[in-house]
């Protein structure tokens, strides 16, 4: 059975046709990602892909909630990624959520890249949090990266007895190709979540634009 997801991230759609995710991700970068699997299989995650390039990469690269402590090892070799990454301009980030909450998603550690037109693809896996603030009245959703939080104390602070807050933990993949590679003869990247082996993943290049 091929599933595909859809390219909004409806639980972060309000009232607009746009919306940004995070620094650097917004709607207009989501690429569709196709699921294959066994109807009698069930998925442990939900994935949205970004697409990101130039002054997006960078931020999105960069973005303050990447250097939590819970990643030290990304961290480390930011600088490195960043570099490698500079070399193809382009590298796709996917936001994934886990249906049973942390247990599932702390076993999300490890991916199988199948790429035969670059074996060189790279990968790493960090944590990524949101915090999610439902308003009791008329039950409006908001959802912020949870640094800096500045930019949702200002908004949320004054009505905070009417505010149900809930923290919302997520992993991102950075997936990127080694600079020994030329990505543009690459049309389909397939991985599978090691985790759950039985389901296959492919992104297609093509309609990522």
């Amino acid at each position: 059975m091929k599933l595909t997801y859809p390219i909004l991230f409806l639980v972060l759609f309000s009232n607009c046709t746009r919306y940004i995710l995070s620094p650097g991700i917004n709607s207009d970068l989501a690429v569709t990602i196709n699921e294959t699997k066994n109807p009698t299989d069930n998925s442990k995650y939900k994935l949205y892909v970004f697409k990101l390039s130039n002054e997006n990469l960078e931020l999105a690269l960069f973005d303050i909630n990447n250097f939590s402590s819970l990643n030290p090892n990304f961290n480390k070799n930011l600088e490195k990624i960043s570099k490698d990454i500079k070399i193809s301009n382009f590298a796709f980030i996917i936001d994934v959520f886990a249906e049973n909450g942390l247990e599932d998603l702390n076993r999300l550690n490890e991916i199988e890249i199948d790429n035969p037109d670059c074996i060189a693809t790279k990968y790493e896996i960090y944590r990524y949090d949101y915090i999610k603030f439902v308003l009791l009245r008329g039950k409006r959703e908001n959802i912020y990266p949870k640094f800096p939080e500045e930019k949702y104390q200002f908004e949320f602070q004054p009505r905070m007895a009417n505010v149900e807050i809930t923290e919302l933990p997520r992993k991102r993949i950075l997936i990127y190709f080694d600079p020994s590679c030329n990505p543009t003869h690459t049309r389909k990247i397939y991985f599978k979540i090691k985790s759950q082996k039985n389901i296959k993943y492919s992104i297609e290049l093509s309609n990522a634009t």
